[in-house]
């Protein structure tokens, strides 16, 4: 079972211990705050006002450097990776139901760099997918202007499925497996239309898409190739 960091000065020795560089030593003080994490787990430093519970996996990785804020809990699967100078909050007011304030990253799931993410509901990255590029915002509340209230609903990303940099990703939106959203699309939520590439602002889907890309069995594509399509020695 979770338990949360309670109390003022124990809040603030939390957030000082996010603020250490990666290492062993760290990994066992946040287990003494209740976090469960992976021996191996890589978790950088970053600003980390608020974290109710984290469960980071075999080689699961925080790079330094993002903001969180207000997640009741966020849960790292294996190999997961979250990549550098990401914002990840939610607000408390939405968490009186126990299924938000949620981070999920499947395993070898990515998020890159500079993403807004808001999980006042729960969003949830499945396994190996990607929000790529950067400045892409996911907003799991809104304001019903019927009400008027402010309102929260979950947002799931498929598995083996990809979104661009710079999207827009509404609450209640879904993105089904093996589907790619591009470049500066809006995803709100509507009728599941099946795998494709989808585009636009609403995004629709426009067409089937297949590759190697998503049946791969290891996370973060780090190959390269020339201008010509010949793959080149190294990695990115």
């Amino acid at each position: 079972m979770s338990r949360t960091v309670r109390g003022p000065l124990a809040r603030r020795l939390h957030t000082l211990v996010w603020l250490l560089p990666a290492s062993g030593v760290k990994n066992r003080l946040l287990r003494r705050f209740g976090h469960v994490i992976a021996r191996d787990a890589s978790l950088g430093s970053c600003v980390v006002l608020t974290l109710g519970h984290l469960h980071a996996g075999e080689r699961a990785l925080i790079a330094a450097g993002s903001f969180v804020r207000g997640i009741r809990e966020m849960v790292l699967s294996d190999d997961a990776a979250v990549g550098p100078w990401n914002i990840l909050t939610a607000h408390p007011a939405f968490q009186h139901e126990g299924e938000n304030g949620v981070l999920w990253v499947g395993a070898h799931a990515v998020i890159t760099s500079r993403h807004s993410i808001d999980c006042s509901g729960r969003v949830v990255l499945g396994a190996f997918s990607s929000v790529g590029g950067h400045g892409t915002q996911v907003l799991s509340h809104e304001v019903d202007f019927t009400g008027p209230v402010q309102t929260c609903a979950d947002i799931e990303i498929g598995d083996h499925s990809f979104v661009g940099t710079r999207c827009t990703v509404l609450s209640g939106a879904r993105l089904p497996d093996r589907s790619v959203l591009a470049a500066g699309s809006l995803l709100r939520r509507g009728p599941d239309e099946g795998a494709g590439l989808y585009t636009g602002s609403p995004a629709r889907r426009k067409q089937a898409l297949d590759g190697a890309w998503f049946h791969r069995p290891v996370g973060q594509t780090r190959s390269l190739c020339d201008r010509s399509g010949q793959v080149l020695h190294g990695a990115f």
